[in-house]
């Protein structure tokens, strides 16, 4: 009352409004200092809600049903959209058929009808053309008519459908150009072999017909059609999947997610859209079909989907015969391993027959694993040689309190096959096709032996990307101090799509050995590189040929060649941009640690995590850790009051090094006493400034 006295009435708001943002800044300084000291005590799990492991899902709250809706996409009347042969021009009796074969269509739930009209150069035309879109008698939901402003087929696509991310919608996109009608139960039969197949990893969307699969023949340029073999009487020959989309009347995508990519993906190539969208081999564009995507003109959408389906390693997924009933003899789930699967140039797509790969049941049993708890595995290698280093860290992991379920081990040799299998709450798989990290050639850094057991652990993680599952990677010789869930998934929920969370080491390199990788299209696409290129640097190394640990022999490999990807190659960023996120340095710290404030300052007192590495030999790294209270696993037994020791102590270095910088800043201790001199310095100052107004 006082100050408002001295104050002409015209500064009351003024003043009020300032007060307001100085207090709330000191509100938010001391609740962050209040919360920083609570982190001095030790968190008990069992009083803690547990968290999803290893990774919380962008789910949205649960729908009785999703959203469906159809977007009908209907050009300028008399336009060639494309120089297609046998197919004929576009005529207003197209729209009309096509509508009424629509609404006369069968459909079990409400759906939405969007109908996006092109621009007409004659008002005529649109005038005409309107108003037979007008007269559809839709009674199945909602109806919307869009008069676009825009003539380019690229720019409706990519407008035609924005989902927000995570978005339950289900869209079926109709071309009208090429669409002619549609079956009374197309879009039943659509729905459901959506919701039965929509979970496959490599099937990017549906089709409600077949399409011819394009073949060139050598031959004077000459093309050639021809439809998808018959397997034979099973099941799955009633569809194939095919790595393209050309001229595709009605398509129906999986989910929102793989729809977003491609937009993403589209944009990105802006610079090439009046160019061809090379696919297939250039010696291919003298077909004369393929004329127009060349440089004078642009190439229709679906053929740039087709190359992002190729590029993706995706499908479309079709009938065989042209009944609109789609999938319906598809009766078992695991028949759609054996669909025929053609690439873009309409190549049969030959299963990974990588020599010493896990086989189809040892992923299976991965996938289903994963499945039962959220889609994601907590993954490392355990050999015989660190059997002991991995006791320990189960000791570690368990005494505190922050295993993660779904935890994984995969181990080539029987001994440690049988002492894990036996662990509670986790999950073991005796992968006898591993055969790095043996004794003979090698467990060190840089051996043959250590370099094939890296090469095989990077091939496991892509082929189980590939399969839609998410890879939570750890080593056993690290040393947990606190849970390090959370911190990964506040980074993964951050909201702007994250591929990968991990650490940089002292070298700011991407550490291969602690790394929660989403399984979405770019980290899929961007393991499949880092895994060709380091099995070529393992063979042009000739590390195949070398079988003694005696060998040395430094190679680029996968933490080097994800560096290289992510953060340095511009042409790989550019096509693939990837969404890393680093988590904070001073948490989580690689072995250089161990050698004081040398490499990492005062503000890594207090890990989360330790990296025992930077340091070649087990023996080695296990001496280290027992030198600094971090082995935990003694006489054969689990240490539990020295895991409880060395959380303790992290805790005490956490809180001598806040009471140090609050010493050294010069505040007050007690946050009552920071609080009235911050609100004493803050009136005065609004006192004087206010003054001179």
């Amino acid at each position: 009352m006082t100050i408002a006295r001295r104050i002409p009435p015209k500064k009351h708001v003024l003043l009020l409004v300032t007060a307001v943002l100085v207090c709330t800044l000191l509100s938010l300084f001391l609740t962050a200092s209040h919360l920083k000291r609570l982190e001095w005590t030790v968190n008990d799990s069992s009083e803690e809600e547990p968290v999803d492991f290893p990774i919380k899902k962008h789910v949205p709250a649960k729908r009785e049903q999703a959203d469906q809706r159809i977007i009908l996409i209907v050009p300028a009347i008399g336009s060639l959209v494309v120089s297609r042969p046998n197919v004929e021009p576009y005529k207003l009796g197209t729209t009309r058929r096509l509508l009424q074969s629509l609404a006369k269509a069968r459909y079990t739930t409400k759906v939405s009808l969007e109908v996006l009209l092109t621009p007409e150069s004659d008002d005529s035309a649109f005038e005409e053309r309107y108003a037979a879109v007008q007269a559809t008698d839709w009674n199945h939901g909602d109806m919307k008519v869009v008069n676009l402003t825009t003539p380019g087929l690229f720019e409706v696509i990519l407008g035609a459908w924005s989902p927000l991310e995570n978005s339950m919608e289900q869209v079926v996109i109709i071309d009208a150009a090429f669409a002619r009608g549609v079956n009374v139960n197309w879009f039943e039969n659509m729905r459901a072999t959506r919701a039965r197949y929509a979970h496959a990893s490599d099937i990017a969307g549906f089709g409600a017909s077949p399409i011819s699969v394009h073949r060139r023949s050598r031959f004077f340029g000459m093309r050639s059609q021809w439809e998808p073999p018959s397997l034979g009487k099973d099941s799955s020959d009633n569809a194939y999947l095919y790595q393209g989309a050309a001229y595709i009347p009605i398509l129906a995508p999986s989910s929102s997610g793989e729809w977003r990519s491609f937009q993403r993906w589209f944009i990105a190539r802006r610079y090439e859209w009046f160019l061809w969208p090379n696919v297939v081999h250039p010696k291919n564009l003298w077909d004369s079909e393929w004329k127009q995507f060349t440089a004078r003109g642009r190439a229709h959408w679906t053929m740039w989907y087709s190359r992002f389906l190729a590029e993706h390693g995706l499908y479309i997924m079709y009938p065989r015969k042209n009944n609109h009933q789609l999938l319906h003899g598809v009766k078992k789930e695991e028949d759609i391993g054996a669909l025929l699967r053609l690439s873009f140039d309409g190549e049969v797509v030959q299963p990974n027959m990588e020599v010493g790969g896990a086989t189809e049941e040892e992923l299976s049993e991965i996938v289903q694993m994963a499945h039962r708890a959220n889609g994601s595995v907590a993954l490392t290698i355990v050999t015989d040689a660190f059997l002991e280093t991995t006791q320990s860290w189960i000791c570690n992991t368990d005494v505190g309190g922050f295993r993660p379920p779904a935890t994984l081990w995969i181990t080539p040799e029987e001994s440690s096959y049988e002492a894990l299998r036996k662990v509670k709450g986790s999950h073991a798989i005796h992968m006898r096709s591993i055969k790095g990290g043996r004794k003979n050639s090698g467990t060190s850094f840089n051996t043959p032996g250590y370099w094939l057991l890296m090469l095989e652990r990077t091939r496991l993680i892509r082929d189980l990307l590939e399969r839609g599952v998410g890879v939570f990677l750890f080593e056993p010789d690290q040393i947990w101090l606190r849970d390090p869930l959370p911190e990964i998934n506040r980074l993964v929920e951050s909201g702007d799509g994250v591929d990968l969370v991990g650490t940089l080491d002292s070298r700011n390199q991407i550490a291969g050995n602690f790394l929660y990788t989403a399984p979405t299209l770019t980290s899929r696409r961007l393991w499949r590189e880092v895994t060709k290129r380091f099995s070529n640097s393992y063979h042009s190394a000739n590390m195949h040929l070398r079988h003694t640990a005696e060998y040395k022999r430094y190679i680029s490999n996968d933490q080097s060649l994800l560096t290289h990807l992510v953060f340095y190659d511009s042409g790989f960023r550019q096509k693939n941009p990837v969404v890393f996120r680093a988590l904070d340095t001073d948490r989580f710290v690689d072995g250089r640690w161990y050698r004081g404030t040398t490499i990492y300052g005062k503000s890594a007192a207090s890990p989360t995590m330790i990296n025992n590495n930077f340091m070649v030999g087990i023996q080695k790294k296990k001496a280290r850790a027992k030198k600094h209270g971090h082995w935990f696993w003694n006489d054969g037994k689990c240490d539990e009051a020295q895991v409880r020791q060395a959380i303790e102590a992290n805790q005490m270095r956490e809180k001598e090094a806040v009471e140090a910088a609050i010493v050294a800043s010069g505040s007050k201790t007690n946050p009552g006493d920071d609080f009235d001199v911050g609100i004493d310095k803050a009136i005065n100052g609004i006192s004087k400034s206010l003054k001179y107004i």
